[in-house]
């Protein structure tokens, strides 16, 4: 009879302990998929609303970016301050917004923009472009725009084969989607934009 009862107590025990850790297991689970949900929002609101990696793709931004380079765009800063005249900026394409492309601001909202042999007029003034390698320049002329509010012109660097607002027109600010601070890909071309 007392040996029945010890082996009764066993088996008691023994079905306590593996509750114990099945809910134990349960408990880790459930606080492991809690952190997982909490890191992946944190992780969404940060490409939102703060930093994001793209690729460039061709050779629009030459010497600048090569294409197959990667480089971060902050969207912080554009929130609370302006868009510059010279930011490097990530953004939409306007007749397909399924497309991103890596541009330079020309011109901002106010500004008139022309274009003569190659080189743009800001307010009748020529942009001093050092980025803008002379065998890279075009020889086109665009006449006067003026640029309206919460619009920009943007062009590319290698202005022999950028696909810009020469050619897609003005960029609405809503499509820019940050400005690029760093290019991190390849190691050995690691710098931060100004």
């Amino acid at each position: 009879m007392i040996t029945c009862v010890i082996e009764f107590g066993k088996e008691k025990q023994l079905m306590i302990m593996k509750t114990i850790k099945t809910r134990l297991y349960y408990e880790k689970a459930t606080a492991f998929c809690r952190e997982m949900v909490f890191a992946a929002g944190v992780f969404l609101l940060f490409i939102t609303f703060v930093m994001q990696s793209y690729a460039v793709e061709g050779g629009s931004m030459q010497p600048t970016l090569e294409s197959g380079e990667r480089l971060i765009a902050e969207k912080l800063s554009y929130r609370f301050g302006s868009i510059e005249q010279g930011d490097i900026v990530v953004l939409y394409y306007p007749a397909d917004t399924s497309k991103t492309f890596v541009k330079r601001v020309i011109a901002r909202p106010g500004d008139v923009i022309e274009i003569k042999n190659g080189v743009p007029q800001i307010n009748g003034s020529a942009l001093p472009e050092d980025y803008v390698t002379q065998s890279f320049r075009s020889h086109d002329f665009i006449k006067p725009v003026h640029i309206p509010a919460g619009y920009y012109f943007v062009m590319g660097d290698h202005r022999n084969v950028s696909f810009d607002s020469r050619h897609f027109g003005l960029v609405p600010e809503k499509y820019i989607l940050g400005r690029a601070v760093l290019r991190f890909w390849p190691l050995t071309r690691i710098n931060l934009f100004s």
